[in-house]
């Protein structure tokens, strides 16, 4: 039952708009089952939670402290802001820290967790193909490169979560090739990578090119074959966006001024109203999922939209803290043991955490919710061990 729940799950991943909505509850089916997985394995997961502490010890000790601080808020302080979707998103993501790592410990576990990304990766491009050419014939009604990033996205999601399911998904199937040998899973992943460049998704394209360089840079096994590999991959990303994408668009996506703020989505004046609101309360925060509530009361609405000011609003300096000591743990454990190895894997786990990591300094992916855990748990796996 594991393995089967295991490949439905990345295949309904890549399905976001089946769901249940009721009000702050958006229940999708990967949702569902998640907590099948983690009721059925309640009994052996008691024996497994050293593992799962000593993997994820600071994270958990995030997570106490954010109760700890929403506990405050709601005894002491202003409750209103308290956001619920917010809230209960956060909370119903915890099952995905607990279970996925156990789980994905098994190597057999792990070739069933591949095949759904392989079938979901699948889907995912196939469905936004036919999005694109749907949007591609009445051209004429988008105006901007904004308005045709929100076109392609589905109906439950926001635009740049299509980019973010996108290169979990790209991460998910890099590890197949990686365990597998499988050049299918390769070859999806390079096109899963596309998805950002294809529909505007500035933050995460710039990420995904940054971290290519990292890549290649400090790969030290570099060879012919390897070379080949990547001249084919730009290559792709050239002919891809010489034949599909709208010059005038990318004209305006590249339209960016770092001094003026133009070309930042008004993230230069939210930028500036969460430094003010982190000056209210710079060690402890105003409390956990106020956010919104915050910039509702303050700046008649928006977020913050970027990781850091994100956290040190909700958590103060203790909760930054505790996320950048999260953050030097992935990136220290992954570093570590390609030094130690040379294994290419190793390497890209770096990579690919570095990039949701650069692109969330626009955006906030990485606060506790399913995506980050996901994110965080393809970065921790190791292919090397089996139970």
């Amino acid at each position: 039952m594991n393995r089967i729940l295991l490949t439905l799950f990345l295949i309904f991943f890549a399905l976001p708009d089946l769901g249940i909505n009721l009000g702050p509850i958006n229940l999708r089916v990967n949702d569902i089952i998640i907590y099948l997985l983690f009721l059925i394995n309640l009994g052996t997961i008691q024996y497994q939670i050293t593992y799962i502490i000593k993997l994820y010890k600071i994270q958990l000790l995030l997570i106490l402290y954010s109760s700890i601080s929403l506990l405050v808020v709601v005894l002491f302080s202003s409750s209103e802001l308290i956001s619920s979707y917010e809230l209960i998103r956060s909370i119903g993501s915890i099952p995905f820290l607990i279970i996925l790592p156990y789980l994905l410990k098994f190597k057999r576990n792990r070739d069933f967790f591949y095949r759904g990304a392989f079938i979901g990766g699948a889907i995912y491009i196939v469905m936004l193909y036919f999005n694109y050419q749907s949007i591609l014939i009445n051209a004429e009604l988008i105006k901007n490169y904004a308005s045709f990033k929100s076109s392609v996205a589905f109906s439950s999601i926001n635009p740049n979560a299509v980019s973010t399911i996108s290169v979990i998904l790209s991460g998910a199937n890099f590890l197949s090739y990686f365990e597998n040998k499988s050049k299918y899973s390769l070859l999806l992943s390079v096109i899963l990578l596309l998805v950002p460049f294809l529909i505007y998704s500035r933050a995460v394209s710039l990420s995904i090119l940054f971290s290519m360089l990292f890549f290649i840079l400090d790969y030290k096994k570099m060879n012919i074959k390897s070379v080949a590999y990547l001249f084919m991959f730009f290559s792709i990303i050239y002919l891809s966006i010489s034949n599909f994408i709208n010059l005038e668009f990318l004209s305006q996506a590249l339209d960016i001024n770092v001094f003026s703020g133009q070309g930042f989505s008004g993230r230069y004046e939210v930028w500036e109203q969460g430094l003010q609101l982190i000056q209210r309360s710079i060690l402890f925060g105003h409390g956990f999922c106020t956010n919104i509530g915050l910039y509702d009361r303050y700046f008649y609405g928006h977020m913050s939209h970027n990781i850091i000011l994100h956290y040190w609003i909700e958590l103060g300096f203790i909760g930054v803290f505790l996320f950048f000591s999260f953050l030097h743990k992935i990136f220290r454990n992954n570093w570590n043991k390609y030094i130690n190895t040379y294994q290419l894997v190793y390497l890209f786990q770096f990579c690919f955490f570095l990039s949701f990591a650069m692109a969330d300094l626009s955006g906030q992916l990485l606060y506790m919710n399913k995506y980050a855990y996901l994110i965080y748990i393809l970065s921790l796996i190791d292919i090397n061990t089996d139970g």
